[in-house]
Formats: structure tokens, C-alpha cells, sequence
């Protein structure tokens, strides 16, 4: 199947402060209807504590990054569940050939490198949306932080600081304002599509609050969406076999409600399960997935909606193109990695020197990063 694949706007690493201001994505979606202004996707207050946090890198005693080479941050923890009974029989997807714009956000974060005051990160969006074939997207950002006490108290205030993981707590708190943003507003001006999120619809953290989330998926219904999560990774085990295996019998696309085994465990546990969990394979050879799907939406609506997604997506694996693509378009290589570090060199008059491993230099070979410590 070929496909037209479009970009609003391209971002230059060089001009990431001047793109701020003017073009860190187009004034308009492509589509009349769904004209989404450049403010509504980066929130403007991400976009000033970005520029605050920077400024403090020409009030820093260091004069020079180490550069790191642990790269991407951990996605969201998963539950770690292996769940001992009978499961129901599982049920057929059958395509439902009604035309439907699939639209997938994804959002990622990196680390640059570290100076003596703190850490440096920067998240980046996208936006995917494929409509009768043709495929376009936005990239929302990079945004750059500089994350030091100055940024802990812009997000927390003095409260729970002591509790954060740092900076993983705080990059994931940066990340997660983005892309509900993001999702929040493609789930406004889109109507009557499917809207894929990645990851699940689990909320309650610190770094993940409940009413956020709970005020998209309303948002989403009032529009006729319907928004379905799926997570790339899960460790949820069910009759000792792993979800991603668990319904390679089945022969065709199909969904198995796994929702009141894993609700069951956790009734008084302060991360909330918005979503109606389920198990499934979206194509015949496929993996399966784990699917989390608006409480509110009745299973009737939730199959017709997956028959919706299988014929009006490519799915390779039993994994959605779309969100595939999103999260393609959202991540950071190396190469990214390296321009951004090479535009904090001239503009912060600062040195890229690499990170000291003491464990390579106490250890030589025997001190990989992945052995258990």
C-alpha cells in the first residue's frame, strides 16, 4: 500500500530558541477541519520554563557538559502481574470498511548530557494522523531543560521533592505535561475518529494526575472520538503465558476482556485504571497487545471502532502504523543527540566532554550497565 507522507515543518537544532517564538510547527493543520493553532499543541508555559531553566546554564559554575551515554529516560512503570485463572473465550474483530481518521500522539524524552548544577534533557511530540491512505504529521519541539532545584520548584513547589527519582521523576513529570497537552487538544479538534494513545490510561501519580486524563477522555466523547491505548510493553502474564503470546491460537484479529482480573488486585491502590482493560491482536500473525479503552465505551463500540482501525490502518505485527510512526517521529538518534549538544556548545560558550564511567574503569569488560547490581 503506498501512502503520501507530509511534514508541516521541519525543525533545525540550531534554530530551536528562534523556532520558540515563530515555527516549531505550522499555523494550521493541513486539514480545514482540524485546524489546531501552534500554541494549542505546546503549551506556552512548558515553552517559558524551558527558556528560564536555559537561562540558568549562563549562571552555572560549569563550564562544561558531560555528555551521557544512558539516552532515552524509561517509559511509564509497568504492573508486573501474573494472573492464575480461566479466561473467557476471546473475541473476533471483523473489518468494518466505514472511512475513519486515525490519529496517534507519542511524546519522548532524552538526557544531553549533565553539568555541576544539574541535568540536561529535552522532550519532544508528535502528531500523526492518516486519512483515506494519506499519512501527515507534526513534530511538537524539542523543548530543552535545564533541570535544577529552579525546575523542582517550578513543578512541585517544596512538597514531595525528597520522593522524586532524580531526574527521572522530573523528566517524566516534564513529558507527561506535554504530551496530555497534546492529547487534550488533538482530542477538542478532531471529531469522530480514533484517537491512539500510547501506553494505558492508568493515572494517579504525581507525575500523571487523575482529573488531567479523566478531562481528556470526556473531552474525546463529547467529539465522537474514541480513544484507545495501547502499550508497547507490558508484564502482565495471564495463566502463566505472556500477554504479547497470548492469543497467537486465535486465528484472526480478536479482543479478550482481561479487565476484572487485573481490577481485582489493586482495589484500594492509588494509581486508578480509567480505562476498561483488554488483551488484543489486531491481525492474524500479529502480537498481542495490551488495549486499555474509555470505561464509558461499551464493548459493541469498542469493536467496531478496532474494526474501524484495521482496515483504515496499516497494521504490521498486529501494532498500529500510525502509532508506530508517532513514535518514530517523537524520538531522539543520535544524531539528534549530538546537534543539540553541539548548539549548547556555541551558545552557552561550554565544552561537550564525555561522562567518566567508573564502572568501565573499575571493572574494563565485566562492567556492563545491563548486569543486575
Amino acid at each position: 500500500m503506498t501512502f503520501n507522507l507530509k511534514e508541516g515543518k521541519r525543525i533545525k537544532t540550531n534554530d530551536i530558541y528562534a523556532s520558540f517564538r515563530n515555527s516549531i510547527i505550522n499555523e494550521v493543520f493541513l486539514n480545514e477541519k482540524t485546524q489546531l493553532l501552534k500554541e494549542e499543541l505546546i503549551p506556552n508555559f512548558l515553552i517559558k520554563l524551558s527558556d528560564f531553566s536555559m537561562k540558568t546554564m549562563r549562571d552555572s559554575s560549569s563550564n562544561f557538559i558531560q555528555a551521557s551515554p544512558e539516552l532515552e529516560f524509561d517509559d511509564e512503570p509497568q504492573l508486573c502481574l501474573n494472573i492464575k485463572e480461566e479466561l473467557s473465550e476471546p473475541i473476533p474483530i471483523y473489518p468494518n470498511y466505514k472511512d475513519s481518521t486515525i490519529i496517534a500522539i507519542d511524546v519522548s524524552s532524552i538526557k544531553i548530557g549533565e553539568t555541576n548544577d544539574g541535568v540536561i534533557c529535552a522532550i519532544r511530540g508528535a502528531v500523526v494522523w492518516r486519512k483515506q491512505g494519506e499519512v501527515n504529521f507534526f513534530r511538537c519541539g524539542p523543548l530543552i531543560f535545564h533541570i535544577t532545584d529552579f525546575i523542582i520548584e517550578q513543578l512541585y513547589g517544596n512538597v514531595g521533592v525528597k520522593a522524586l527519582e532524580f531526574p527521572i521523576g522530573i523528566v517524566s513529570r516534564l513529558r507527561n505535561l506535554l504530551e496530555r497537552f497534546i492529547q487534550g487538544n488533538v482530542c477538542t479538534h478532531f471529531k469522530d475518529s480514533i484517537i491512539l494513545f500510547d501506553g494505558s490510561l492508568t493515572a494517579g501519580t504525581p507525575d500523571n494526575p487523575t482529573n488531567s486524563l479523566t478531562q481528556i477522555l470526556s473531552k474525546a466523547k463529547e467529539n465522537g472520538n474514541i480513544v484507545l491505548a495501547i502499550s508497547k510493553t507490558t508484564k502482565i502474564g495471564l495463566s502463566g503465558v505472556k500477554l504479547s503470546e497470548l492469543l497467537k491460537n486465535f486465528k484472526g484479529p480478536c479482543l479478550l476482556d482481561i479487565d476484572e482480573s487485573i481490577r481485582s488486585l489493586f482495589p484500594n491502590h492509588p494509581v486508578q485504571l480509567l480505562g476498561k482493560v483488554y488483551a488484543t491482536k489486531l491481525s492474524a500473525k500479529g502480537l498481542s497487545f495490551r488495549l486499555d479503552v474509555d470505561r464509558k465505551v461499551d464493548l459493541k463500540e469498542t469493536i467496531d471502532s478496532l474494526g474501524k482501525l484495521i482496515v483504515n490502518d496499516i497494521i504490521d505485527y498486529g501494532y498500529p502504523d500510525t502509532l508506530r510512526l508517532a513514535h518514530i517521529f517523537s524520538s531522539f538518534t543520535a544524531s539528534d543527540v549530538i546537534g543539540i549538544q553541539r548548539f549548547l556548545s556555541k551558545k552557552f560558550k561550554i565544552q561537550i566532554v564525555p561522562k567518566i564511567n567508573l564502572r568501565r574503569i573499575l571493572f574494563g569488560p565485566f562492567g556492563n550497565p545491563m548486569e543486575v547490581s
